[in-house]
């Protein structure tokens, strides 16, 4: 038998679902697994290759979209990529073809005694495991005194009503109590005084998958320091294999906060995003590499207060829909931009000077909806470009922003606003209209008339 990528990928989904047989108790995944240890290397076997099929598929995805820029930027360099896309194409026929032996296997499989009715299992309720301190703090410094006397407190032998001794540790958010109580936890004069911990370490060894996979998840991170302490966090307490898988093949990455200081290059190796969630980061810059994302849907770079620019890689990222700058001190957006069509929700238009974003591109953001701000309108030099930018036919606007710079005097050219505020029509069904910083010394009628009340 012989089965297509896609025929496996349905079969794999039916073997996966829970039995929907009336007048059946099912009997829960754990239990199976414990009598049935065929039961449970199958299931491991079926879930393993769920994930290489749907690793599979986002490959296709990524290199389609790939060979597309390729084509559209430099037609006359495609010949140089031959070799290239020929490797590619082995190294991906190699794969299906694995995948296909692997799925024929593990269908012939499933007529065997014990695996016959596995269908019929359903989800087992998770138990959280107990707690680990399983932390690794390597760049901690200056605590050494602040750690040594909590120390010396611990094994004070004082008369106490409950035989529970509490020593507090009290300061502000964010000033390192918890790293603090992690040093003295961890620390081996700590340990000789108690026979018993809070919590207890947890061999690896138990679980060697989980060091291969947490291994991979690393590398996910592209070197992003604050990224990897974030899932550390979440999978500590977490032993089973499919729920690190899960994270592991996972499109969504949201990783805000404040310590975030620099994006690392190698974060283009996680290709296959399709949300990046980046709020907060104290970044001045993205890397060229954010254009190797071409499958991101989602980029939220809102209160990245000391972002000042966007890579000209970013016109590589064709199937983003949500670009969010709002409170970014961004000085201009790279004219490539423009190239985004599928664009649906974008804070922020900044109008370039001289050759930068020309006003007149938003007319190739058909897709635009919910709320948009066009702003430096004062860069605007030819009136024309205003009335291009087709805002009469953006039907799904709801709410529009036209701002000017709020440092221009107030003569600054007063007629080219009153002409640009007036090519800048939107249709009537708006909600809400917001015009900061104007200087001109009238409105034009569209403002005034009645179909907009």
């Amino acid at each position: 038998m012989c089965l297509s990528l896609m025929e496996g990928v349905q079969m794999t989904n039916l073997m996966c679902q829970p039995s929907r047989c009336p007048g059946r108790k099912p009997k829960s995944l754990e239990e199976k697994q414990i009598t049935k240890q065929s039961v449970k290397a199958w299931l491991g076997d079926l879930r393993d290759l769920a994930y290489d099929m749907e690793k599979i598929l986002d490959e296709f995805s990524y290199e389609a979209l790939r060979k597309k820029l390729i084509v559209e930027g430099n037609r006359s360099k495609v010949r140089k990529f031959i070799p290239i896309k020929a490797m590619r194409n082995v190294m991906m026929g190699s794969k299906i073809k694995d995948i296909t032996t692997r799925l024929e296997a593990i269908y012939a499989q499933k007529a065997e005694p014990g695996l016959d009715k596995v269908a019929d299992i359903t989800q087992s309720t998770w138990e959280r495991p107990l707690t680990t301190s399983l932390v690794y703090e390597p760049w901690v410094y200056g605590r050494d005194v602040d750690k040594q006397i909590i120390i010396d407190m611990l094994p004070r032998d004082e008369p106490i009503q409950t035989n529970v001794s509490v020593i507090s540790i009290v300061a502000m958010g964010g000033m390192g109590k918890t790293t603090l109580a992690r040093l003295v936890y961890d620390d081996a004069e700590t340990t000789k005084h108690f026979n018993k911990h809070a919590f207890e370490n947890r061999n690896i060894n138990e679980h060697p998958n989980l060091a291969l996979i947490g291994r991979e998840i690393v590398k996910m991170c592209g070197g992003l320091p604050s990224a990897a302490k974030a899932l550390r966090g979440l999978l500590r307490h977490e032993e089973r294999e499919d729920k690190w898988n899960i994270i592991l093949t996972s499109k969504i990455w949201n990783f805000p906060g404040y310590k975030i200081r620099e994006i690392p290059t190698s974060i283009g190796d996680s290709k296959y995003l399709r949300y990046l969630n980046l709020s907060r980061a104290r970044v001045e810059w993205l890397p060229k590499s954010i254009g190797n994302f071409y499958n991101l849907e989602t980029l939220v770079l809102s209160n990245c207060e000391r972002l000042i620019r966007l890579p000209l890689s970013t016109e590589n990222l064709n199937n983003l829909q949500h670009l969010d700058v709002t409170d970014t001190y961004l000085e201009e957006m790279p004219p490539p931009i423009c190239k985004l069509k599928s664009l649906e929700v974008l804070s922020n238009f900044i109008v370039g000077k001289d050759n930068g974003l020309n006003v007149k591109e938003l007319r190739n953001m058909p897709h635009l909806q919910w709320g948009l701000c066009i702003s430096k309108l004062e860069n605007v030099a030819n009136v024309q470009d205003a009335r291009n930018t087709s805002l009469n036919k953006k039907l799904k606007l709801e709410e529009l922003m036209i701002e000017w710079n709020a440092g221009l005097d107030d003569s600054h050219n007063a007629r080219n606003q009153i002409n640009v505020l007036d090519s800048l029509q939107p249709h009537f069904n708006l909600n809400k209209l917001k015009i900061e910083y104007y200087s001109g010394l009238e409105l034009p009628c569209w403002i005034g008339d009645v179909s907009f009340s």
